[in-house]
């Protein structure tokens, strides 16, 4: 998804109701541990910034 939007930041909860079709806040920590496994797997931990209070942001580069 943020890959659609690349250098827009996203907000969490926007993600969070696209991806897994919920507005239920539980899935919070569920995006962060998706986010850190994206970013381990592709050895680019600068791929995707964290937007401190508000989302993720797909960096690209």
């Amino acid at each position: 998804m943020l890959a659609r939007y690349p250098g827009v930041v996203v907000p969490r909860e926007r993600i969070i109701r696209e991806v897994w079709q919920t507005d239920w806040h539980a899935f919070s920590r569920s995006l962060e541990v998706h986010v850190g496994s994206i970013r381990r797997k592709t050895g680019r931990a600068d791929l995707i910034e964290t937007v401190r209070g508000i989302g993720y942001r797909f960096a690209g580069r």
